[in-house]
């Protein structure tokens, strides 16, 4: 199995006052996940597939209140939800033809709260659904199986940059699920934080030497 994300171009924001603690307590909403299209990134999740994945996802997490997401994806334990990073909590999450609109409520944790001064500066932001799957080819289209949601989505902004190449040497890692339904990661240690840093101080001129190194840093891992 592989890190799978899809990224939402924006999240629709409703501020609510609290009128017992003159409080504004906001909600974000949005499209998370589509069925049965190609989206963005050329792949097609069967509506079976989905179903099973955000039944199992809301029996789970959300009836326990435990449906979380992070403040951007993590670059490390990205198989799983980082507390310390946890910036909202999935409260619903509604069929619309072959969209899955989820709302949740931005908590007050330290990223939640840099969410909240986000919004009430009319910042726009994105939202990228996290979770594990195997990809088939099948008519020349990707076709997505045995997918398991981490996250109905971590709360982004820009997609761009340096940091795709990281995700795009992180979806190569693979997981798997145990006996007891635990995810696993198969292949390497994670070294993603090393690779960030290395893209980050490097400059203009230099970031294609950067990614060599990283590119055949990762190979070296994959064969021990």
């Amino acid at each position: 199995m592989k890190i799978i994300r899809e990224l939402q171009e924006e999240i629709l924001s409703e501020a609510i006052l609290d009128e017992a603690t003159g409080k504004k307590r906001w909600t974000i909403s949005g499209i998370t996940l589509q069925s049965d299209v190609q989206n963005r990134n050329k792949r097609t999740y069967p509506k079976s597939v989905l179903d099973e994945a955000i039944k199992l996802h809301t029996d789970k997490f959300m009836t326990a209140g435990r449906a979380l997401g992070e403040l951007n994806h993590p670059d490390q334990n990205v198989s799983s939800i980082n507390l310390d990073r946890v910036s909202h909590k999935f409260v619903s999450v509604t069929e619309d033809g072959t969209d899955y609109i989820t709302k949740a409520e931005v908590l007050d944790t330290p990223t939640g709260m840099i969410v909240q001064n986000l919004l009430e500066g009319d910042v726009k932001l994105g939202i990228s659904s996290r979770g594990l799957g195997n990809i088939k080819q099948q008519d020349n289209k990707a076709i997505v199986e045995n997918f398991h949601l981490i996250s109905l989505g971590d709360i982004v902004s820009d997609p761009s940059g340096p940091n795709c190449f990281i995700n795009g040497i992180l979806e190569s890692v693979e997981f798997q699920l145990n006996k007891e339904g635990v995810i696993e990661q198969v292949e390497i240690e994670e070294t993603m934080d090393e690779y960030s840093k290395i893209l980050q101080n490097s400059s203009k001129s230099d970031i294609s030497t950067a990614i060599n190194s990283i590119f055949n840093d990762y190979l070296g891992k994959i064969k021990r």
